[in-house]
């Protein structure tokens, strides 16, 4: 009969290359003239759609902002965020947007059929 001896349970352990966001830290935009590259994250939801509107998204959108954008002063580059709703109305759209934080930028109404979406 064999024996089998027990293997010690391995130490494993995380760490982020980069501080990571606080819970209910802001991202807050800089309303400055952009310098060289930019990285942008660029956020598309409708206040129709289940998926845009669980309660945890808004923590997870500004979580991603700030991360991103710490990749983006890492990176020597300006860091844009931007803000798409799919709505028709404009007003509908601005307060979905509104639900996910700050953005640079914003664009709202007309469903698919803005400039931004169909370019």
């Amino acid at each position: 009969m064999l024996a089998f001896q027990a293997l010690p349970i391995p130490k494993v352990s995380v760490a982020w290359s980069e501080a990571a966001p606080l819970p209910g830290e802001q991202y807050i935009p800089a309303y400055k003239t952009p310098n060289g590259s930019e990285l942008t994250l660029i956020y598309i939801g409708t206040s129709t759609c289940y998926a845009c509107n669980v309660d945890y998204l808004p923590e997870t959108i500004e979580q991603l902002k700030l991360l991103v954008q710490q990749k983006a002063n890492a990176q020597g580059r300006t860091f844009v965020a931007q803000g798409i709703s799919l709505d028709w109305g404009v007003k509908k759209g601005v307060e979905h947007l509104e639900k996910m934080g700050l953005f640079d930028e914003i664009t709202a109404g007309r469903n698919w059929f803005k400039a931004v979406t169909e370019k």
